[in-house]
């Protein structure tokens, strides 16, 4: 093995460690907003509704509050904002550099 394949390697962990980092900020939001929206279905028994992050099905045999495909897509947003978080710091130490 190379010393720059392992460069490499350790790059792109770097970089796919910062995305992870940004899924779970945006996934510590959702859960913040499921908690609320959970509490919310306990005290008030509302009928079905949606939100675009999160939806509530009722029916006669059980209830569900479950994540929508747009959450999920939020969560990624904030690891892809995470990424060019990075991306701008690179750059800035780029010219401090030179």
């Amino acid at each position: 093995m190379k010393r720059g394949d392992a460069v490499g390697r350790e790059k792109q962990l770097g970089i796919s460690l910062r995305f992870v980092y940004g899924y779970l900020k945006g996934f510590i939001v959702v859960a913040i907003l499921y908690i609320v929206v959970a509490l919310t279905v306990i005290l008030l028994d509302p009928k079905e509704f949606s939100l675009f992050i999160l939806r509530y099905m009722k029916t006669e045999e059980f209830n569900q509050l479950k994540i929508t495909l747009w959450g999920h897509g939020l969560m990624m947003l904030f690891g892809l904002y995470e990424l060019l978080v990075l991306k701008t710091e690179q750059r800035k130490k780029k010219r401090r550099r030179t």
